[in-house]
């Protein structure tokens, strides 16, 4: 392990080790050979203000220790540590280790937490018995509620595939629970690196050291976006400071906030008193950063760095590669105790990535991993070390999150739309419309009308067809952007679709791009899509963008009518694949611009049976209605 990489990982992961602290694990391994032994010890719990009557919601402060060692044959690294809490508890700092998904404290730990460290827990072998290396110790404080004697988690583990934790067990008297977790066909091994393997996200963050000094060092920070299918728009990126740390300056992306009074009123002043303050990027100790638009690419002050200057737009790589990272580089100025010594930094912490329409993101922890090679373009051949290099990564939120578009679904033998559904992109909880009842059948002529516009020709559809309709009607869809696929032909030997996308807003969508996973045994047969490039990131999806410059733009809604963008695409039929059912000519999902689109429960009903007609007799007709009007489904 290199200077930086040792000093970095001790005086800033693991302070009581820097500070000459002895920690004991003895209680940890007594009963954890050949393991990861896990101990989690109230130390104390006392009444908080403010003294509440009611018992359930008195506050009780706590400290816990968490103690993490390792006692097995192969080195821990990117370890994450789950608590099961049961008393609404709210962690207000974890001694160290930090929440795993990126999260700062105080914490609601209500649900449980993760906590985790870059710390990389060595073996016995390799370091004789060094348990400094071989061991880590956090103090945890916050409050619970409602429960004045002893309180401890049901459950704590190790969440690691690899490994397998004994039942945990739990001793009122001592106050502790612990866990034993063994790795399962372990075998001995000596790390060759004390660097973190890198590893991929949806987006992937690389905080590069390219020059250090005592006072400041310069940086860079590389997005990357590694998803398959998704983007971000207008990104905002947040971090949080570990040591009162400044950005003096910036090139190819800057600050929402400046806040110089943090630098003045500060230790900043007291530290810097020569440095002018007006002219410091940012002294926010979570600054929020935004990209620079296009225009400042070739700017000599702020400017000038491939990658730069995007707007905030990270497309996938498979749509366009160019396109798919952001670069910046800041001026961090260090604060004591830091700035004693040029190899002492520690990154930022905490990350955060969000943008306009697009997917959350949770992040996890810088992860020192092995320094990123550069080559030097003043000499041929040649490739550079950059000091130091942590890499973060930051994966879509999996859980469920509002929809920001939505599916329609015609066909060709059936006169009605089935619309998207009610509230699929949410709706205010006072509304005055039902919010429950189902979306009400749709002419095709209304598929490009707004839905305000749409009531008087629903209601009479409704009437013409006999159709039951509720007292209070249903509510929008409130989704900006739809996506028609509506079914153009079934023949024996083919069939055909027509995608279209509709933006009901203001806001226009440069470089758009859109996805449809279909069932495997239609999938087979894509042939092509005729007005959009397209590609197949794999299972079993069409991934679709704008054929040239003038199509990739989606135009926001002008006049009442929206912006659209349309195309066929065509599917051959097989003997292996023409035993597919009607469900199989719709997606299964369908994705706008990397986000997931809520989808209807229904299907238009199937009153007409497949047709002996030739795939390009089909398609002839097909292409011939596309061309003829955009705007029929």
């Amino acid at each position: 392990m290199n200077l930086f990489s040792s000093l970095t990982l001790i005086l800033f992961l693991f302070p009581s080790i820097a500070s000459g602290q002895s920690t004991s694990f003895d209680n940890v391994v007594s009963t954890c050979n050949d393991s990861v032994g896990i101990l989690y010890t109230l130390q104390s719990l006392e009444r908080s203000y403010p003294l509440e009557g009611n018992t359930a919601d008195q506050a009780y402060a706590f400290t816990a220790s968490l103690q993490i060692f390792n006692a097995g044959k192969e080195d821990l690294e990117g370890w994450q540590i789950s608590i099961d809490y049961v008393h609404r508890e709210i962690l207000v700092d974890g001694g160290g280790a930090l929440v795993a998904d990126g999260s700062t404290f105080p914490y609601n730990a209500s649900n449980g937490v993760n906590l985790t460290s870059a710390v990389v827990l060595k073996t016995g072998i390799e370091t004789a018995m060094d348990t400094s290396q071989m061991g880590a110790s956090y103090t945890i404080k916050g409050v619970e509620f409602g429960q004045n004697v002893t309180s401890l988690p049901t459950n704590i583990t190790l969440l690691d595939v690899n490994y397998e934790c004994s039942a945990p067990v739990t001793n009122v008297t001592l106050k502790t629970i612990r866990t034993c977790c063994k790795k399962i066909n372990s075998t001995i091994m000596l790390s060759s690196s004390s660097y973190l393997p890198r590893y991929k996200g949806d987006v992937t963050i690389l905080y590069d050291v390219l020059k250090a000094s005592q006072n400041q060092y310069q940086a860079q920070v590389t997005l990357s976006n590694d998803s398959p299918t998704g983007r971000l728009d207008y990104w905002n990126l947040q971090w949080s400071w570990q040591n009162g740390e400044f950005i003096y300056s910036m090139r190819g992306a800057t600050t929402l906030e400046q806040d110089q009074d943090s630098c003045i009123f500060g230790k900043g002043m007291v530290y810097y008193a020569g440095v002018d303050f007006s002219t410091v990027t940012s002294c926010q100790q979570r600054p929020t950063i935004i990209d620079l638009d296009q225009y400042k690419a070739n700017d000599s002050t702020i400017g000038r760095l491939e990658y730069c200057c995007r707007n905030g737009t990270l497309l996938p790589a498979i749509q366009d590669p160019s396109k798919s990272k952001s670069v910046f580089q800041l001026i961090v100025y260090k604060l004591p105790p830091q700035n004693t010594n040029s190899t002492l930094i520690s990154p930022p912490i905490n990350w955060n990535l969000t943008g306009t329409f697009s997917s959350d993101y949770t992040c996890g922890q810088p992860r020192l991993v092995e320094p990123t090679l550069y080559v030097d373009d003043s000499i041929s051949q040649r490739t550079e070390s950059v000091v130091m290099s942590w890499q973060v990564t930051c994966n879509v939120t999996r859980t469920q999150v509002t929809p920001k578009c939505c599916v329609s679904f015609s066909a060709y033998n059936n006169q009605s739309v089935v619309p998207c559904k009610t509230c699929a992109c949410s709706c205010a909880s006072q509304s005055t419309c039902n919010r429950s009842a189902e979306a009400l059948l749709i002419p095709v002529e209304l598929a490009t009308v707004p839905f305000v516009n749409r009531t008087q020709k629903t209601l009479a559809w409704a009437q013409l067809n006999n159709w039951a309709v509720p007292t209070v009607l249903p509510c929008p869809d409130n989704c900006g952007v739809s996506v028609n696929w509506h079914l153009v032909s079934d023949y024996t030997n083919g069939w055909s679709a027509r995608m279209t996308i509709f933006n009901w807003q203001g806001l226009s969508f440069a470089d758009w791009s859109a996805a449809v996973e279909l069932s495997g045994s239609v999938f087979s047969g894509f042939q092509k899509a005729y007005s959009f490039n397209y590609t197949s990131p794999g299972n079993n999806t069409i991934f679709l963008y704008g054929l040239n410059q003038g199509l990739s733009y989606l135009n926001g809604i002008y006049d009442n009518y929206p912006g659209i963008q349309q195309s066929v695409l065509s599917f051959s039929l097989d003997a292996q694949n023409s035993n597919v059912s009607f469900r199989d000519f719709y997606p299964k999902k369908v994705f706008f611009d990397g986000n997931e689109c809520a989808l209807p429960d229904l299907l238009p009903s199937n009153d007409v049976g497949r047709l002996n007609l030739s795939l390009g007799t089909a398609l002839v007709l097909a292409l011939a209605l596309y061309f003829g009007s955009l705007s029929i489904l």
